[in-house]
């Protein structure tokens, strides 16, 4: 067995491999050659924690992989100095089950997220992106971000966070590592107008973005909230959208925004359009017209894991 800590998976797991990696994923799924039961989820309320475990088999042509991701989410910590995402996952040898690598997966997690939403990007939005909003600044927005900078060259990059201070202070201070201009705003509103991608990127309970704000051909890759009594967008961005979603089976189950759509039956679970490996093999339509409004919306899925740990494992043991 090896062990591999955050530094070693970020030395060697580039944007490249995370997004070949979530394609591989997205088309074995579609394809019916993963095995995936329910995420499991543990509550810890009086901590505000949330632990997540995500066990997976693929089996495809390019081999197989065996998984089990352990995720905790724990909103206090940012107040404790510590990542309120926290994540570790083993790999094992299909055929016999022996233990082949432990390893650290903050920066595996982030980095197959970001994959996702750049392919959504490249699959649903209007061609050749100028320029995005960012909403939310943790790990997961900062992968986003640097993403999504590498995939479209030339991005203009639109930053909000929910304290208008901290998009400032991160524009000033991240703006020598990102490919794109930085532009810090104080509310998404205030950049709609120009923008055609919307990447969500919090664990907010209230929507941040509006559809009654949102202008036609606007896509929008949302992937913070995986909770039910979570919600990034309204309502009116649904009903208006063409929605996509990772699989549809753990949306029914963790996709916030949409779980409350439906029960409030202004939007059904039948109006989905698809999921992603879906599109990618051709079997669902994607966007449709360039006016179209259309939404990506992840809750994250283990064969994202599975191919992203197995990427990183071919890599360190070549």
């Amino acid at each position: 067995m090896i062990t591999l800590s955050e530094e070693k998976v970020a030395a060697v797991f580039t944007h490249a491999e995370a997004l070949a990696a979530a394609e591989r994923a997205f088309r074995a799924l579609d394809a019916g050659k993963v095995e995936m039961p329910p995420r499991g989820e543990v509550r810890i309320p009086s901590h505000s924690g949330t632990q997540l475990t995500m066990p997976c088999y693929i089996h495809d042509e390019l081999g197989e992989a065996l998984t089990v991701k352990i995720v905790s989410v724990f909103e206090n910590n940012g107040t404790r100095g510590l990542p309120v995402i926290q994540a570790f996952l083993q790999l094992q040898d299909p055929e016999t089950g022996v233990l082949l690598a432990l390893m650290e997966a903050e920066h595996l997690t982030a980095m197959r997220t970001a994959a996702a939403s750049v392919l959504s990007t490249k699959l649903f939005a209007n061609p050749s992106p100028k320029s995005i909003l960012v909403v939310g600044l943790g790990r997961q927005a900062r992968t986003h971000i640097l993403a999504m900078a590498d995939a479209f060259p030339g991005l203009r990059i639109h930053v909000c966070d929910k304290k208008p201070a901290r998009a400032i202070e991160f524009c000033a201070k991240f703006a020598e590592f990102v490919k794109s201009p930085l532009i810090p705003v104080e509310r998404p509103s205030d950049c709609l107008a120009e923008v055609s991608v919307v990447c969500l990127a919090t664990n907010s309970r209230e929507p941040v973005l509006l559809g009654d704000e949102v202008r036609p051909g606007l896509h929008v890759t949302a992937i913070g909230s995986f909770r039910p009594d979570m919600a990034e967008f309204d309502c009116n961005l649904i009903v208006r959208a063409r929605v996509y979603v990772d699989q549809l089976g753990a949306a029914q189950k963790g996709a916030g925004e949409l779980i409350q759509a439906a029960s409030h039956e202004v939007w059904s679970w039948n109006d989905i359009a698809g999921e992603l490996g879906g599109v990618l093999n051709s079997k669902v339509r994607g966007r449709t017209s360039s006016d179209q409004i259309t939404v990506f919306k992840s809750v994250g899925l283990a064969v994202q894991d599975a191919t992203a740990a197995a990427s990183v494992y071919r890599i360190v043991s070549a």
